[in-house]
């Protein structure tokens, strides 16, 4: 997977250099959640808060895990660490494209499968829908153009706080 960090890497050295430029004296960030389909599998790279879900049999599955506060101190919790300052903020990002080098970003591998769909969308999407009518969504019958749309629409209804942003895969014939 190489060449995949060797990308995270570059698109990171971008960003953060366009950030020095545009605002020296904090930089500037994003998330990227992006997905490679090769030979019946599926990469992802993923930093930050936006979301890839699968659907899959009319079940729902979570393929990303969002790099904040919150995640990071249950998952030292889950390690058996003691975790002596909760912060009021848990959804701050502890890890972003443009933060100063080394990225350490996840990539994985998904084996795909005929039927199943995709769905990749920042937290607008995240924060304003309940995951349980992300999944209903999803498992509707909808083109996949429609559906973006709709679900843009239904987090904006819901309160939108943050941009919202979605992108829908169908996966045919493998």
């Amino acid at each position: 997977m190489g060449d995949y960090q060797a990308c995270l890497a570059e698109v990171n050295r971008v960003v953060h250099e366009l950030g020095r430029t545009l605002s020296p004296a904090h930089g500037i960030g994003s998330t990227l959640t992006a997905t490679h389909f090769t030979g019946g599998r599926m990469v992802v790279l993923h930093v930050g808060d936006s979301s890839l879900f699968r659907w899959r049999d009319g079940k729902l599955a979570a393929l990303t895990l969002d790099h904040n506060v919150g995640n990071e101190i249950r998952q030292r919790l889950a390690r058996g660490e003691t975790v002596d300052n909760f912060p009021r903020n848990r959804s701050a990002l502890t890890r972003c494209i443009g933060q100063p080098p080394p990225l350490l970003g996840d990539i994985t591998a998904q084996l795909v499968q005929v039927g199943d769909r995709y769905l990749l969308c920042s937290d607008g999407v995240t924060r304003a829908l309940p995951l349980p009518e992300i999944g209903q969504l999803l498992g509707e019958q909808a083109e996949p153009a429609d559906l973006c749309q709709h679900l843009v629409a239904r987090a904006n209804q819901g309160g939108g706080m943050d941009n919202a942003t979605a992108v829908v895969i169908d996966l045919g014939l493998l």
